[in-house]
């Protein structure tokens, strides 16, 4: 099977371990699961900010597939939104 060339978006603070993850089962041989890693692990030096998206854009473009690997902030989202609901569930609840 052909390799796919695919642009990983994650957050490196937050999601790194499941970008490593992705790594590890094209690296193994059990899996069948093969790709190309064409992110931006490194930092772009440089504060010119049509420089950093030209790179990154230039890293895009080679890519076969964009994948947006967004865990922490989704799961953060996920929590704001139970927080949201069980707010406006205890307003409702005290206001009958």
């Amino acid at each position: 099977m052909a390799k796919k060339n695919i642009f990983i978006s994650y957050d490196y603070d937050g999601d790194k371990n499941y970008k490593n993850m992705l790594l590890a089962w094209d690296a193994n041989k059990d899996f069948d699961f093969n790709f190309e890693d064409h992110s931006a692990d490194v930092s772009i030096n440089s504060t010119d900010a049509a420089a950093i998206k030209r790179a990154i854009s230039a890293k895009i473009n080679n890519a076969t597939y964009f994948f947006a690997l967004w865990v922490k902030t989704l799961t953060k989202l996920a929590g704001l939104i139970g927080k949201l609901r069980w707010l406006l569930n205890s307003k409702r609840r005290s206001s009958l």
